[in-house]
C-alpha cells in the first residue's frame, strides 16, 4: 500500500512542469502585491487626486468635472482618463465613501484582471511556460514599473486590459471565424482608447497596416473583419467625444478642444534633444535597460515569427506593428516620459519571454545531445562550437535570472512594503510618502471649509474635505512647451490670479515649485510661510495668504 502511494506520488511529481509551481505561488502572493499597503505606497500625486476629483463629484454631486471653489472645471482629467476608470470609482465612492483607499481598492482589482489577460496573451501565443516567464520579467521591470502603475489611479494598466481583452478576441475569433467575437473586440479596443486616448491611433495605424498586409502578404482574407473591429472601435471614440459636446455644450467643448490642440504642442513635434533623452531612458539604467537589452531583440525575434501566412502570424503581427508604432511615437515624437511608453514596455515582456524561452530550449537540446561532456569537454578546453555556445546561453540565462529576480524584489521592496519612502537616483514615485497625509492633517485641524486653499496639489482634494481652488490644467502646454520644446512661457500665476480667487491658503509641492506656477515673489510679499512638510524638492510649503 505504501509502495503504491510512494508511486504515484512520484509520478505525480514526474507531471509537474516548472512553471506551475511558479504560477501557484504568483496566484498567492498576488493579492498581497495588490493590497498591502496601498493607501501609503505610492505616495499619492496630482494626477491621481485630479482623477480622483472627478470620481468624487461624479459620487456627490452628480457632475463630470472637478469641483473647485469657483465651480467645476472640465479640462484636463475628463480628457486623459475616461469613464471606464472614473464612473466605476464613482460607484465605489457612492457605495463606501470618498478616499484615497477607496478608489486605489477599484483600481487594483482592475488591475488584477489586466494581470490575467496579461498571462493569457502570453499563454496563446507562445505557451504557458513562456508566458510565465513574461509575468516575472513584467513584475522586475523598471521599464514598465508594473507594481507601481497598477496600485495608482491613472488609466494605463486598465486601459492595456481592455487592449489585451480585444487581441485575446480577435485572435481567437480569427481561428473560428466568430464574428461577435470581432463586434467584442472591437468594444474592448474602443474601450482602451476611450480609457486613453494614447491607443487610439496606435491601435488604429496597427489595424490599417495589417488591412495593407492582408492584401500583399497574408491573403487571409480578413479585410472584413479588421474593418468591423476598427468600425465598432471608432463608434466607441466617436461615442465619448459626442457624450462630452452634448454634456458640456458646444462652447465649453469647444474650448477644450483648443486647450487640447494646445496642450498637444508642448508635448508632440520632433525634436532631436528628446529623441537622444527618450533613448537614453528607454536603454538606461532607469529602465532597467530596456529587459537588459533584450528588449528589442526579442521584438525583432517574434516579428521574425510574424512572416507564417497563417492567422497565427496574422494576429501576431498585429502586436508587434502596435508596439513598433508605439516605441517610434516614443522615440520621435513625444516628450521623453516612461509612463508614455507604459503599453508597449509591458507587452515587450512577452516578446522577451519567448526568446528567452527559446534560449532555455535550445540549451536543454545541446544537453541532452552532449550529456555531461558538454561540461566536461569545456573543462578540458575541447569544446566544440555548439558546444561553446549552449555554455554561453546557459551562463547568460544564470545572469539574467539573478537580475530578474534582483529587480523583482526591488519592484516589491520599493512599491509594496516601503512605508517610508526611499531617496532613490531614479524617481518613478517621489519619497517621503506620509507628507500628503502630514499635510491632509495639518489642512484638516487649522482650515475652515469656508476658507479657500490655492494648489496645484490635487491629491489634497481627496485627503481633505475641504475648499480648493486648482489652476487650470491648460497650463500644463505652456510648462511642457517651455520645458522640452524651448517655447516661451507665457503664464506665471501672480497678483492678477491671486486677487480674482483671495485664497486663504497656498500650498506648494514639487510641480508648482519646480515649474515656477506661482509668482513667489508676490508670494512672499503677500503671505507668510506657516509649515513645511518634508524636504528637499519633495516638500510642501504651506502659506497664510494676505491677498
Amino acid at each position: 500500500m505504501c509502495k503504491t502511494i510512494q508511486l504515484k506520488t512520484i509520478s505525480l511529481f514526474k507531471n509537474i512542469k516548472w512553471y506551475q509551481p511558479i504560477l501557484i505561488l504568483l496566484i498567492f502572493a498576488a493579492p498581497y502585491l495588490a493590497f498591502h499597503n496601498l493607501e501609503t505606497n505610492p505616495r499619492p500625486w496630482q494626477d491621481e487626486g485630479a482623477y480622483l476629483s472627478v470620481a468624487k463629484a461624479v459620487a456627490e454631486d452628480g457632475v463630470y468635472a472637478v469641483k473647485t471653489s469657483d465651480g467645476y472645471q472640465t479640462f484636463g482629467p475628463i480628457q486623459s482618463v475616461g469613464p471606464t476608470v472614473i464612473v466605476p470609482i464613482a460607484i465605489g465612492y457612492k457605495l463606501f465613501g470618498v478616499g484615497l483607499l477607496q478608489g486605489r481598492i477599484i483600481i487594483v482589482i482592475m488591475s488584477l484582471i489586466t494581470s490575467i489577460l496579461f498571462y493569457l496573451a502570453g499563454k496563446e501565443l507562445f505557451g504557458s511556460a513562456s508566458s510565465t516567464l513574461a509575468v516575472l520579467l513584467l513584475l522586475g521591470s523598471p521599464a514598465a514599473e508594473y507594481l507601481l502603475v497598477s496600485r495608482q489611479v491613472i488609466g494605463e494598466n486598465v486601459a492595456l486590459g481592455f487592449f489585451l481583452g480585444g487581441w485575446l478576441l480577435m485572435s481567437k475569433g480569427l481561428s473560428s471565424q466568430n464574428y461577435a467575437r470581432f463586434v467584442l473586440s472591437g468594444l474592448l479596443f474602443g474601450a482602451s482608447m476611450v480609457t486613453k486616448a494614447q491607443f487610439a491611433p496606435m491601435i488604429f495605424g496597427a489595424l490599417l497596416l495589417l488591412l495593407v498586409l492582408d492584401f500583399l502578404y497574408y491573403r487571409q482574407g480578413s479585410s472584413k473583419i479588421l474593418i468591423i473591429i476598427g468600425v465598432v472601435a471608432l463608434g466607441c471614440v466617436i461615442g465619448w467625444w459626442a457624450w462630452q459636446y452634448y454634456y458640456f455644450g458646444a462652447e465649453l467643448f469647444q474650448q477644450n478642444a483648443e486647450k487640447l490642440r494646445q496642450l498637444s504642442l508642448g508635448t508632440g513635434g520632433f525634436d532631436l534633444g528628446n529623441t537622444v533623452d527618450a533613448i537614453r531612458f528607454l536603454i538606461g539604467t532607469g529602465s532597467g535597460h530596456y529587459y537588459y537589452f533584450l528588449g528589442f531583440p526579442g521584438l525583432f525575434y517574434v516579428g521574425s515569427l510574424c512572416w507564417k501566412r497563417n492567422y497565427e502570424g496574422f494576429s501576431l503581427a498585429f502586436l508587434v506593428l502596435f508596439c513598433t508604432f508605439w516605441i517610434t511615437y516614443y522615440l520621435f515624437w513625444t516628450n521623453p516620459w516612461l509612463l508614455t511608453v507604459y503599453a508597449p514596455m509591458a507587452i515587450s515582456a512577452i516578446f522577451v519571454g519567448k526568446l528567452l524561452f527559446d534560449l532555455i530550449s535550445g540549451f536543454i537540446r545541446s544537453c541532452q545531445k552532449y550529456g555531461s561532456d558538454l561540461f566536461k569537454s569545456f573543462l578540458k578546453g575541447e569544446s566544440s562550437q555548439d558546444q561553446l555556445m549552449a555554455i554561453g546561453t546557459f551562463l547568460t540565462i544564470v545572469i539574467l535570472a539573478g537580475f530578474t529576480f534582483y529587480d523583482i524584489q526591488r519592484a516589491i521592496r520599493v512599491y509594496v512594503i516601503d512605508r517610508v519612502g526611499i531617496d532613490r537616483t531614479v524617481v518613478r514615485t517621489p519619497p517621503q510618502l506620509e507628507v500628503p497625509r502630514q499635510v491632509a492633517d495639518y489642512l484638516n485641524k487649522n482650515v475652515s471649509k469656508d476658507e479657500i486653499i490655492e494648489t496645484w496639489e490635487r491629491e489634497l482634494g481627496i485627503l481633505t474635505e475641504l475648499t480648493y481652488h486648482y489652476p487650470d490644467q491648460s497650463l500644463l502646454g505652456d510648462t511642457y512647451g517651455a520645458i522640452y520644446r524651448n517655447q516661451p512661457r507665457k503664464h506665471v500665476l501672480g497678483e492678477e490670479y491671486f486677487q480674482t480667487n483671495r485664497p486663504s491658503y497656498l500650498v506648494i509641492g514639487w510641480f508648482a515649485r519646480s515649474n515656477n506656477l506661482y509668482d513667489l515673489e508676490y508670494v512672499n510679499d503677500h503671505s507668510v510661510l506657516v509649515v513645511t512638510f518634508g524636504s528637499g524638492d519633495w516638500r510642501f510649503d504651506v502659506y497664510k495668504t494676505d491677498f
